[in-house]
């Protein structure tokens, strides 16, 4: 029976007390291929290539390995504002906005801690005062459903 390309990897960390993810940055680092790779292993390139890819590694084209799967999704406890580091709560009574928005401007809006702290949180009356062009990239919605689903330059009737 042909072994599997993970088991043979396994093997091979316990005869050589060596990590294979480790290895394999390691000879990325010295400009190696996944041939090459493939070789020392003595395992098909795809086989390889999948066993790799099935826990989250893969080759950048740089020839660097990198993970493929994202953070866990944790958010830090601490975010550097003003020379020194502050949790949400303390950014929130800080600024008076709600600790939420804060949040939501950082990770959703993709906002620096800066510009989420110091925006002013508008009502919908001092919003409509501004003009609605002036507030519709901060809220980056659209006034009606039907307008967001088609480009602005779209042939009607036709």
């Amino acid at each position: 029976m042909k072994k599997s390309a993970s088991k043979i990897l396994k093997d091979w960390e316990v005869e050589n007390g060596r990590c294979w993810v480790k290895e394999i940055q390691m000879m990325a680092e010295q400009g190696k291929t996944w041939s090459d790779v493939s070789a020392f292993f003595g395992i098909e390139e795809t086989r390889l290539r999948a066993a790799a890819y099935y826990i989250g590694v893969k080759f950048n084209l740089k020839r660097r390995v990198a993970k493929t799967r994202h953070w866990s999704g944790q958010v830090p406890n601490y975010y550097w504002y003003q020379g020194r580091r502050w949790t949400l709560k303390e950014l929130s009574e800080f600024s008076g906005i709600k600790h939420t928005t804060i949040y939501c401007r950082i990770h959703q809006k993709s906002w620096s801690v800066a510009r989420a702290v110091e925006t002013p949180v508008m009502t919908k009356s001092q919003a409509g005062q501004l003009g609605w062009e002036a507030v519709k990239n901060e809220q980056a919605t659209t006034p009606n459903r039907a307008q967001a689903n088609r480009p602005t330059h779209a042939a009607h009737g036709l």
